[in-house]
């Protein structure tokens, strides 16, 4: 399931805070070579002052920031996400 299936009314949105596990289309690549690669995040929606948005969430394993090089990538595709369905200025 993607983050479309949600705003589309496929699925019913989560409630808030409670993490859910979507497909995440997210560029990858080393030296040059870049690629789009479907990969699996946990995200969930959470209250800001002008609303709520979508926000990755860490998975349960230890040290997971120290290899997953795509987290900021990824971050900044929910973000665009999040901008292209008006949940942020």
């Amino acid at each position: 399931m993607t983050i479309d299936e949600y705003h589309n009314g496929n699925l019913p949105m989560p409630k808030l805070f409670r993490p859910v596990r979507v497909e995440f289309d997210s560029l990858s690549g080393y030296g040059g070579y870049e690629h789009w690669v479907t990969t699996i995040r946990y995200v969930r929606r959470v209250r800001h002052a002008d609303g709520w948005r979508w926000q990755l969430v860490r998975t349960h394993h230890k040290s997971l920031d120290r290899w997953d090089y795509y987290l900021e990538s990824d971050r900044e595709g929910l973000n665009d996400i999040n901008y292209e369905y008006g949940l942020m200025q």
